[in-house]
Parts: structure tokens; sequence; C-alpha cells
């Protein structure tokens, strides 16, 4: 089974784009054509489990639909989170699109900090981030959990500061023995993620130790369970959206 994760950046194009998010000015609409290269990004690394991060989880959008209908990934659950701040009249969240049928086990917010920002462009403050929880009902069934941690980076915080914010997440992971999929936004890679998420380290393996976004952060992994054997494993660079980039383990 090849499970992917992957933070699109609301489904626009976030490729060329440097300087702050905080004061990008956002979208009037979703671009069609940015669907299409995320849809064609997935088809062409023959995913059969993708879990996003920032999805446009606006109902008049129907982003996943037409995500699940071009990429024939026809099943699909969704968790929205906060407010979207690159589509303007937006909502963003987590969602997992599988090949397999999969039912929610859980949807469940982080802990918000409410830490602030002052920008050129006026007081930001942290929005709501959680996870969700999905089993796939393959061959042999699995829980696959699609996350996004607050960004604390981006408000001059270490996320290691925050450590009992997740604790509650790690017990809820090794309970279910779960696959974890995310942008974990813990930007110096694998060694401060396995510090934070202490627990966990002790009985996954952290897949991915590589820059996975543009600005060359390490924010991105695939936390597998070491009784699942890992075949391979691959960070997709040229996908033409996001900020981040597509990163798939086959297990």
């Amino acid at each position: 089974m090849r499970i992917a994760t992957w933070n699109i950046s609301s489904g626009i194009d976030m490729s060329n784009y440097s300087g702050e998010l905080f004061d990008k000015s956002p979208e009037v609409n979703a671009d069609d054509k940015s669907l299409r290269a995320i849809a064609d990004a997935i088809i062409a690394n023959k995913t059969d489990v993708v879990a996003l991060q920032e999805v446009t989880t606006t109902n008049s959008f129907k982003f996943l639909e037409n995500l699940s209908a071009l990429t024939g990934l026809k099943y699909f659950a969704k968790f929205e989170n906060s407010p979207g701040f690159l589509i303007k009249n937006t909502s963003i969240g987590t969602a997992i699109l599988s090949k397999f049928p999969i039912q929610i086990v859980e949807k469940k917010l982080f802990e918000n900090p409410n830490l602030t920002k002052m920008t050129k462009n006026g007081m930001y403050k942290t929005h709501d981030k959680g996870f969700l929880e999905v089993s796939i009902v393959a061959e042999n069934k699995i829980n696959v959990i699609t996350t996004q941690f607050l960004p604390f980076h981006r408000f001059d915080a270490n996320i290691l500061a925050y450590k009992a914010f997740f604790d509650e997440f790690q017990r809820k992971v090794i309970n279910n023995h779960a696959i974890v999929c995310g942008d974990f936004n813990v930007v110096s890679g694998k060694t401060d993620l396995q510090k934070l998420l202490d627990m966990v380290a002790k009985e996954y393996n952290f897949v991915f130790d590589d820059v996975t976004t543009i600005d060359n952060k390490k924010c991105d992994n695939i936390l597998v369970p070491k009784n699942i054997n890992i075949q391979s494993k691959k960070i997709v660079t040229n996908t033409p959206v996001s900020d981040h980039f597509l990163c798939y383990v086959d297990i």
C-alpha cells in the first residue's frame, strides 16, 4: 500500500511564492488549474491513500468531491479546523482520500495557545489545528491519521516548549497503532519531532528527515509502527503547487 502526505496550501499555487504567509493577499477563488495539478501529481505517484492538510473544506467549493472524482480515490473524509487564510471566505482542515473504504474513528482539535504576532498587515493569532483518524478497510484494516501541528515557529516560539499539548495525541497514536501522516511544523526535522513525540518514538519509525518545503524546512513526515515493513519512500520535489512537497511511503 502506498500512503502519501501532502499539505496542499488550500489548493492554490504557492510554488513561486516567497515571503511571510501571514501577509500574503488572499485569493478570491480556488484555482481549477491547481486542483487538476494536485490530482495529476496524486495519480502520477500512484497513491492508494493520501493524507492532506490545509484542504479547502468549505462545502460550496466541493474541493474534495472534485479531487476524489479526478483521482479515482472515491472514498474520503474531512475535518474542518479553521478559517482559510489563502482564499477569501473559506475554511480549511485535514482530509484523507482512499481507494479503499474508510471509516471515521475520531476528529479532535489540539489545545490552542492563542499566540499572536504583529506584522505589517496587522495582528495574527494561531488558528485551531487537530487531527482526523480513519480506519482503512483493505485486506488488513489499518488506522491512518492526518494531522497538522500549530506553526509555533511563525510566532517565534519553540514547539518543544509545548510538548504537553501533544501527549494525549501520542497516547491515541500508540493505543490505536495508527500510521501518522502530517505537516508537523517541526522545521528542523526528525530529531526534534522525536523529542516532541518521545512516547511514539519508542515504537515508531519516523520515515523522513529531509527538506519537504520550498523554503528548506523539514516539516512533513510519516510515522509508521516498527512492526510494519517499509519497502520504499520518496519526496516528490517537482509537484507544481503548494509550498510543501508530496511525500509517500510504501508499506
